[in-house]
């Protein structure tokens, strides 16, 4: 029973030494104290790629018909979906041919 205690001790205790080491850096980072200048410029940069790279301008900007088909109305970006538009009414037996629907409820 005691070389059982001691074993159990043993292995515990080079755990959990092993895992303090191996953690020493996560426990006590270096702290980077420095900064970097973003311009309002790099900034603005930034904000583009991502709305672009996340399409967020595919339902949230109004588009129209071009001669390469639907492009963004730029003065309309991000606008949304004209209010003086009227909203179309779905008719269900198009789900059967692979159209969908989203509502939008506040």
């Amino acid at each position: 029973m005691q070389k059982s205690t001691l074993l159990f001790v043993f292995i515990f205790g080079t755990n959990i030494s092993l895992h303090l080491v191996s953690c020493g850096e996560k426990i006590n980072p270096k702290k980077d104290t420095t900064t970097v200048e973003v311009s309002e410029e790099d900034v603005i940069k930034n904000g583009k790629h991502l709305v672009e790279i996340m399409g967020c301008n595919d339902c949230h900007s109004p588009k129209k018909v071009g001669p390469k088909g639907p492009e963004i109305i730029e003065e309309l970006l991000l606008s949304g979906y004209p209010s003086d538009r009227p909203v179309v009414t779905f008719d269900s037996k198009l789900i059967k041919e692979g159209f969908a629907m989203f509502l939008s409820r506040p």
